[in-house]
């Protein structure tokens, strides 16, 4: 009897941690890095973007997702407990996931003229320099053709974007195990991420009177990532130099970042944070490096 006790209250334990997990955001991914057999010269690259589709372009917002803390006492026999502590997880869970969601939506608004204007961006402006490198065709798994999904981001300024860019490439068929977790079908897994520099007064002006192109805008921050992810998939930022904590510039204060270096020039800061996310800074953001020019 004891010890069916006690297998309850340790169900009761890993279904409490269970309960604590992130909701789930389409714009964050676990990296996973190619084998080493398996790295990509660069001259041999391709990726495959669904060019029918729109741009997608969002406003930016914290990701803050703490709702109300407030304890909960669990009542009756330990199987009766286990059922509410599951019942509380996934309320909490969807309470999480639908604030993240209004959160979203409310950076949204604040963005409506750059979507608007951002209706004339499509994914083959993106990509009409890179036709070397485009599969037009859904590709078959395990061919070692990447996925790419870009998400573009605006401060509610609406003077400056960025782009994080999904990439993945899914093992063969017969590789593929029966796995729910997508990650255990997948080669390779990762996002680029790329900062833009802050707009001029006359493009923001153009932007809030209707007048503006900024497509140009849009493709550079795509190709720039794109470039990036032939450098990681060819095993070109496998050596990382030791982890620093980098000041960020922010709008009115500073974000401090532990991450590597991993390349650097002029124009950009390239680092690997924790997470093994490549992320691109203009190089005046990085505020505590030395600038290479």
């Amino acid at each position: 009897m004891i010890s069916v006790k006690k297998l309850l209250v340790s169900l009761v334990t890993i279904a409490a941690l269970a309960g604590c997990k992130s909701p789930k955001r389409d714009d964050y991914v676990v990296a996973k890095s190619l084998n080493k057999d398996d790295v990509i010269e660069q001259s041999e690259f391709k990726f495959y973007l669904d060019t029918s589709a729109p741009v997608e372009i969002r406003g930016e917002y914290s990701h803050d997702r703490s709702i109300d803390g407030s304890q909960v006492m669990y009542y009756g026999t330990p199987g009766a407990a286990l059922v509410q502590v599951f019942s509380h997880a996934a309320i909490n869970s969807s309470l999480k996931e639908q604030k993240l969601k209004e959160q979203q939506e409310e950076a949204n608004r604040y963005i409506k003229p750059l979507i608007e204007a951002s209706k004339q961006v499509t994914h083959v402006t993106l990509t009409q320099g890179m036709s070397d490198y485009l599969v037009r065709q859904l590709p078959v798994a395990g061919d070692k053709t990447v996925h790419v999904r870009p998400i573009f981001f605006s401060n509610q300024d609406m003077n400056k974007l960025s782009l994080k860019l999904i990439a993945w490439i899914e093992k063969p068929k017969s590789s593929k195990t029966k796995s729910r977790k997508k990650l255990n079908n997948l080669m390779y897994q990762n996002i680029i991420e790329v900062h833009g520099s802050t707009w001029g007064d006359e493009l923001a002006t153009q932007l809030m009177e209707g007048q503006a192109d900024i497509s140009e805008q849009y493709e550079a921050l795509f190709v720039r990532a794109v470039d990036s992810l032939k450098k990681d998939l060819s095993g070109t930022y496998v050596q990382t130099p030791p982890q620093q904590t980098l000041h960020i510039k922010k709008k009115n204060n500073k974000q401090f970042l532990r991450a590597s270096v991993i390349e650097q020039s002029c124009e950009y800061v390239v680092i690997k944070n924790l997470r093994n996310w490549i992320l691109h800074y203009p190089a005046s953001y990085v505020t505590n490096i030395q600038n290479q020019c």
